[in-house]
């Protein structure tokens, strides 16, 4: 069954959060002793869970299904580039937020001409 034919953005959620859970091994303690913190973190871990955040996300920009599957495969590139980037509970909000909007923007804006 192809699951985006379901329509259900639901179930592609919680696949991404179960896989950025996995792949990342999200903790809310860096992975390594000389880890140093990134500008692209935020101060505290969010209180908010990731499949929450896909849903606020979705209810505000009304993106396609596609768009999550876009955003998944753009973090496991940015991981895949730069394998210092530790993927824990203070970036992967970031991370999704970036990486939604490229998403949203390359498969769901409309643009208008002159």
């Amino acid at each position: 069954m192809n699951l985006l034919q379901t329509g259900s953005w639901e179930q592609v959620a919680a696949i991404l959060e179960h896989l950025i859970s996995t792949l990342g091994s999200i903790s809310s303690s860096p992975h390594t002793t000389e880890y140093l913190p990134i500008c692209f973190e935020a101060t505290r871990v969010p209180s908010i869970s990731i499949y929450n955040y896909l849903a606020r996300l979705h209810s505000y920009t009304e993106c396609s299904d596609s768009c999550y599957i876009l955003a998944f495969i753009y973090i496991d590139r940015v991981l895949q580039k730069n394998p210092s980037f530790s993927l824990n509970s203070k970036n992967v909000h970031r991370l999704i937020l970036a990486s939604m909007v490229a998403a949203i923007k390359y498969l769901d804006d409309t643009y208008l001409t002159n």
